[in-house]
């Protein structure tokens, strides 16, 4: 079950990875998705203490499924549902690897290189000395 649960979410960071046009686009999949699914999929607290609307939303979520999976597992108790939580963390993973594929119009099948400048790892030393550091990075 964690192994599936792994792959779902590495799916989904798939589909982050072939849109992301820069390094700091990856914040956004972190604030944006992530966190909010934490507090909406029954993690923390409850899903029956959500109003009914959120509910509907978040019983949809892959890390709401995922945790009515391995919850109950760890209590030595068998899951309810486990065939709608497993059918619902497949369609997140297949969604998530075929919009990686290159017959998927908009994305790109490569992740972005990130690519550090010359320049500025050479101006590195200078914001050092400007914040009282000294190079590489110990403390006064």
């Amino acid at each position: 079950v964690l192994l599936g649960v792994g792959v779902t979410f590495s799916c989904i960071a798939l589909i982050v990875n072939a849109l992301a046009k820069g390094y700091d686009f990856f914040t956004y999949y972190f604030t944006l998705f992530l966190t909010p699914m934490m507090f909406l999929s029954g993690i923390f607290f409850p899903l029956e203490q959500l109003p009914a609307v959120v509910r509907a939303i978040a019983v949809w979520l892959p890390l709401a499924s995922a945790v009515e999976l391995v919850r109950p597992l760890f209590l030595d108790q068998w899951p309810r549902e486990p065939l709608r939580h497993l059918s619902v963390l497949l369609v997140y993973t297949v969604a998530g690897a075929g919009a990686d594929a290159p017959s998927v119009p908009g994305l790109r099948t490569r992740a972005p290189a990130i690519r550090v400048r010359a320049e500025v790892l050479d101006g590195l030393p200078q914001v050092a000395r400007r914040r009282g550091l000294s190079w590489p990075w110990r403390l006064p």
